[in-house]
């Protein structure tokens, strides 16, 4: 069945607190904390996430912080270990935007994604710029979307705070899961 793309603003999931990143390759931990406190209703601890997955060569990876949350859980603030999340839904799709908006829309989950950090992203924008790098991975929780200027983005965060997509950066995701 199609659903249709929202047309409205809408925000699922904004995080109580941010997190602050100690560590390069703590993006991971930091974004599926802030999912899985949308779904728990309170703060989780992303050195939990972090300290129990594994890393290599370059880090956690995003499969490995995933498999964590689902088989290992998740540590709240009031030092609780729970699972909020039971399996994963990879988002694949060649308009990754218009994708990740029917899927938050309409599921009502916000997404774990990563893309490649770009050094001229400033003021919240992520835009497009003259040459697109790719490295230096990194991982946000998508939650919704807003429009400025007649321009529809998705709005993401991290350990720093929101910031705004539009399609064509969207559309260089590396990956895309709804947690359930």
């Amino acid at each position: 069945m199609f659903s249709r793309l929202p047309t409205e603003d809408f925000d699922i999931a904004v995080p109580s607190k941010l997190h602050p990143q100690a560590e390069m390759d703590e993006c991971t931990s930091i974004a599926l904390s802030y999912i899985a406190e949308d779904a728990l209703g309170e703060n989780c601890d992303p050195s939990w996430v972090y300290n129990n997955s594994s890393k290599g060569t370059f880090g956690i990876t995003p499969a490995d912080a995933i498999r964590s949350v689902i088989e290992k859980g998740v540590k709240t603030e009031s030092g609780k270990i729970v699972f909020p999340f039971t399996d994963k839904c990879r988002i694949w799709w060649f308009d990754m935007f218009s994708e990740c908006r029917k899927k938050m829309f309409s599921q009502k989950r916000p997404l774990f994604c990563g893309i490649h950090w770009q050094p001229y992203w400033e003021n919240g924008i992520c835009n497009m710029g003259e040459e697109w790098y790719d490295f230096t991975p990194h991982a946000f929780m998508i939650s919704g979307q807003v429009t400025k200027d007649g321009i529809i983005y998705l709005k993401a965060w991290d350990f720093s705070g929101s910031w705004l997509m539009p399609r064509e950066v969207v559309n260089k995701l590396r990956f895309a899961y709804i947690l359930k």
